[in-house]
């Protein structure tokens, strides 16, 4: 087996074509140090990015620094940052179980309107959670990220209430 590293294209060229059928997840690792917020706030951007969500390499690593989760009297202790994934996890489940639906929706005009409140909730400089450009500075590249404007956990509770009621509506 051999394994190599791929340098970005000089003139920005993708390394790879991603097909249709692909399936593509945001994936990133975390510390139980991590406050909940930024933990969560994760999945937001995957999904403005049309992507599935989010997922995470580090649980219970060998660098205890690094490790989400603590083991103490026999048994697993979370952290704040695990619950913040599993609801980030969460948030993004039901956000494509309201995309998917509305995709689904046959009448131009009723879905026109629904797509209007999922829009509301992700994206614009209105919406519930407004995107901003963010450039990480990593390893050889520089990826511009869309990532969400706000940090506080008050927002993500607003944007999930707000796909749940929209989820509700498709249901009558």
């Amino acid at each position: 087996m051999r394994y190599t590293y791929r340098k970005p294209d000089p003139d920005g060229e993708a390394l790879a074509a991603i097909d249709p059928a692909d399936e593509a997840l945001y994936h990133t690792s975390l510390q139980r140090d991590l406050p909940y917020q930024d933990m969560r706030r994760l999945a937001w951007p995957a999904l403005a990015r049309d992507l599935l969500g989010c997922g995470t390499w580090t649980y219970y690593w060998w660098r205890e620094e690094s490790r989400s989760v603590e083991w103490r009297d026999g048994r697993v202790i979370s952290s704040p940052a695990v619950e913040g994934i599993r609801d980030g996890n969460d948030d993004a489940a039901l956000f494509v179980l309201a995309r998917d639906h509305i995709a689904a929706t046959g009448n131009g005009d009723a879905r026109a309107v629904l797509q209007a409140r999922l829009d509301a909730i992700l994206g614009g400089e209105d919406a519930l959670l407004p995107l901003q450009q963010r450039v990480y500075e990593k390893y050889v590249a520089q990826p511009v990220w869309q990532d969400v404007a706000v940090e506080d956990a008050r927002h993500f509770r607003a944007a999930k209430r707000a796909v749940l009621e929209l989820l509700r509506d498709l249901q009558d």
